[in-house]
């Protein structure tokens, strides 16, 4: 049976919209997979009841958006408790792996790395690294090969960024030809070539969004998918929608049939509730 990648959304609170309330709506839409963050987290029981069988992935924290990462010492206390709040409830919402920004902080001394290793390893989940900018393939080649090794069987492998590939001036398809077998999962918006703006396609991004279609329908990548978009306005929230059509529609042909016919009646409902 041909297996077809796991399409999603990254989850987290929206104009006053909360996590469960988004998740309820992604899964009414037939979504089956969301990536959360820390963001996310302000309710964990009740975000769990509203997964209700969709299943996740979690963000860990990184320097830009969040002011630190898993390599900052004087955040300690605040990484700890964020990491034995996944460990705790990884079951209860359905956590397949954690992703991880190499350390982005001032300081990128041996002893920031070890501890940023010593702390991924204390997650109870495998590991997937995702390649930022303006940082080039080679330093994000070594930078797993070195986390492979150190995490042995905790490493899921690569998360793949098409953005920050293209931000770092690299073409994003020639780039999955290359890595596609090292990739455990994939980050994908539309974006400026020099601003990570994760726009919703169709929004005047500048990714060659058509050709990365053609090339992970090439290599058959069955992996997830998430859509790591951010509508600037509830104006906007019907390309945030066709978005994640457009993809099935590349991707899983049958599933976009279904959701079209499920978005005929749902998409009234949704603009009526987010006027």
């Amino acid at each position: 049976m041909k297996k077809h990648p796991l399409v999603g959304y990254t989850i987290e609170p929206f104009q006053g919209l909360t996590s469960p309330l988004i998740i309820a709506t992604m899964r009414a839409m037939g979504v089956a997979f969301v990536e959360l963050n820390r963001r996310s987290l302000a309710d964990v029981d009740h975000l769990s009841r509203k997964l209700n069988g969709m299943t996740a992935a979690f963000h860990l924290p990184y320097f830009h958006e969040d002011g630190f990462d898993l390599s900052c010492e004087d955040h300690a206390q605040q990484i700890d408790e964020l990491i034995s709040l996944v460990n705790r409830h990884r079951r209860a919402l359905r956590l397949r792996h954690v992703i991880v920004h190499p350390p982005e902080g001032p300081d990128q001394s041996n002893q920031a790395w070890r501890f940023f290793l010593a702390q991924l390893k204390k997650i109870q989940l495998p590991v997937a690294m995702e390649n930022v900018f303006p940082s080039q393939p080679e330093d994000y080649l070594q930078q797993s090969v070195f986390l492979r090794d150190s995490l042995g069987d905790q490493w899921a492998g690569l998360c793949f960024d098409a953005c920050h590939f293209f931000l770092a001036g690299q073409d994003p398809v020639q780039q999955w030809r290359r890595l596609h077998d090292q990739v455990c999962c994939v980050h994908l918006s539309d974006c400026l070539p020099d601003a990570d703006l994760h726009l919703p396609f169709g929004c005047g991004g500048r990714l060659p969004i058509h050709e990365f279609f053609s090339a992970l329908r090439e290599t058959r990548f069955d992996g997830p998918i998430t859509l790591e978009i951010k509508p600037p306005s509830f104006d906007d929230f019907d390309r945030y929608v066709t978005s994640y059509t457009a993809t099935l529609r590349q991707l899983h042909y049958q599933k976009y049939l279904r959701t079209r016919i499920r978005m005929w009646f749902l998409m009234p409902i949704l603009s009526y509730l987010l006027k």
